[in-house]
This record gives structure tokens, C-alpha cells and sequence, in this order.
């Protein structure tokens, strides 16, 4: 389907669901549902993409809308009801109906992002059962920043094909995408709020290059006895600590398959596996694709994006 260039003045009309947008930077945005329908949770409005340059800016004032948008590329500045937000590759932002917000470029010149705008009534009552109605901004993991993108991808992608059932398809997207939201923005309000011993072993073994592998070493780290950690961690992290490392190292491996041409036995005896099948099979449950399966379709996403 054939995309608007919104540099351009309005055309005097659009193919299928592409509308035009007043924004300079934005290239790519299609209409899902003009009206938000009761049977649907998450009404999305419009979804599309930024290309950014030098000197683009725009000024929101109070819409009728949730607005969400991951940076995939440069860099942004964002003035949100007077606070400042510098604004980097896998960044998420979650604007508010009632806020005013100013975003212009950074200093790389180039700001590239995804976005997706929510009709507000029928968001209300899931922001708030969410807890995330004072959430501007959250930095999401390697591994949450492409879930992200490969939901707004795919929210585009419905939005594109303007079938008859894309608002129901463009929800569940959006839905998965509020919770991405929620629990990053919740794990980072929750960290201030740890013990020290559960601090340092989690400083520890997410520190570049850490060589903790087990929950013996995130103990030590701790300065604890490993059956009190793991209570401990259990406690307040929700999970077992032998999960969360499991997630850790295996968000570590995702990156370096993401990032690097590394071989997959390479990247795997990185994140603490040395048999490299053994790694195929930890990484097949996290991810639900094999490592080398994962890497092809992250790059093939990162330029579609």
C-alpha cells in the first residue's frame, strides 16, 4: 500500500486508511477506528512512523488521546508538562490526554520512532487498574524494546491492511504493549525501594561483563547464605532468583544476537552457557524461536522499521 510523505500540504484525499498528519516528521500514519467501539478494551485511533531531521518540532496541547511511542533510532527531546525527557533508542513515552508536551529532534539530527494513538474514553478505567497514570517515560530492556517494536510493527502493519477486523487485531497489540509499559515502569519505581543485599547482587549480575552464573553467586554478591537470598529475592522480586537470572542472561544473549555478527556458540558461552545446545534449548523457551531464528527476523524487523 502506497504511504503519504508528510512533508507535503494535505492531499485532497488518501488511499484507504493512510490520513494525513501535521506533523513534520511523520511519514507513515493510517486510521484504525475513528470512534472507539464498547466491545473492545484498547480502541487504537492511529498508528504510523517518524523519520525526524534537523529542525523538525512539534507542540501537543491536550488531545483526545493516549499517545505511545518507542525511539528506534537517533535521538529525541521531549518537554512534557515542563519536565524534560532526553530521549533514546529504546525509550518508550506514554503521553496523556491532558498533558502538554513540546518534542523537537536531539542533537543527532536524526529521530526515528513508532507511535500508536489510544481513544481515551474507553482507556481510562485500564490506565488506572495499570497503575500508570503519572508514567511519562520508561527505558525498556534490550529484550523489552524489541517487543515493543515488534508490537507497534505490527499494530502498523493491521493498520496498513485496513481489514474489516484490524481494530480488534490492532487491540490485543495494544493491550500487550500498556502491560510492556506497566511492568517496566513498575520494576523501576520497585527497585528504590530494595533491600541493600538484593541491590548489590542485582548490580552485580547485570553489571557488563558480570561473571555470576548461578544463585550461589548472586548470594555472595548479596552477602547473604543462599537459602536466605532466595527468600529474600523471592519476597520482593516476585520470581525465584534462578528465573530472573535465566531472564537476565538470556535478554544479554538477545542483545549480542541483535547487535553483533558473534557466532551463536560464541554468544551463548557469553551469557554463561558453554554447550551451545544447551543454550538453543533455554533460549527456544524464552524467546519462543531459536537463537539463529531470532537473529535473522530481528534484523529483517529492524529494517523494515
Amino acid at each position: 500500500m502506497v504511504y503519504w510523505i508528510m512533508r507535503a500540504a494535505a492531499p485532497t484525499s488518501t488511499p484507504s486508511s493512510a490520513t494525513w498528519s501535521d506533523v513534520a516528521g511523520d511519514v507513515e500514519i493510517y486510521t484504525v477506528s475513528r470512534e472507539p467501539q464498547r466491545t473492545i478494551a484498547v480502541n487504537v485511533m492511529h498508528a504510523g512512523r517518524g523519520e525526524w531531521g534537523p529542525g523538525d518540532r512539534y507542540e501537543r496541547i491536550r488531545k483526545k488521546s493516549y499517545s505511545l511511542e518507542l525511539v528506534v533510532g537517533g535521538s529525541g527531546v521531549m518537554d512534557i508538562n515542563g519536565v524534560r525527557h532526553e530521549l533514546w533508542p529504546g525509550d518508550l513515552v506514554f503521553m496523556h490526554p491532558e498533558d502538554a508536551c513540546v518534542y523537537w529532534t536531539g542533537p543527532k539530527g536524526v529521530w526515528h520512532k513508532l507511535f500508536v494513538a489510544l481513544h481515551d474514553r474507553s482507556l481510562r478505567p485500564l490506565v488506572r487498574q495499570l497503575r500508570v497514570g503519572k508514567v511519562w517515560h520508561v527505558r525498556l530492556t534490550r529484550a523489552g524494546a524489541l517487543r515493543a517494536q515488534r508490537l507497534l510493527a505490527g499494530i502498523l502493519r493491521v493498520a496498513r491492511q485496513a481489514a474489516a477486523d484490524a481494530p480488534l487485531r490492532a487491540s490485543v497489540c495494544a493491550y500487550e504493549l500498556l502491560l510492556l509499559l506497566a511492568g517496566a515502569a513498575h520494576r523501576i519505581e520497585g527497585r528504590a525501594h530494595l533491600p541493600p543485599q538484593l541491590q548489590r547482587a542485582l548490580d552485580a549480575a547485570l553489571a557488563p561483563g558480570s561473571a555470576i552464573r548461578n544463585v550461589t553467586g548472586m548470594a555472595r554478591a548479596a552477602r547473604c547464605p543462599p537459602e536466605y537470598f532466595s527468600k529474600l529475592f523471592h519476597r520482593h522480586m516476585g520470581l525465584p532468583p534462578h528465573e530472573w537470572l535465566t531472564r537476565a542472561r538470556m535478554e544479554q544473549a538477545a542483545d549480542l544476537l541483535r547487535t553483533t555478527d558473534q557466532p551463536v556458540h560464541a554468544v551463548g558461552a557469553s551469557a554463561g552457557y558453554p554447550d551451545p545446545f544447551h543454550f538453543s534449548r533455554v533460549f527456544r523457551r524464552f524467546a519462543g524461536i531459536s537463537p539463529r531464528g531470532y537473529r535473522v527476523q530481528s534484523r529483517r524487523l529492524a529494517q523494515r522499521a
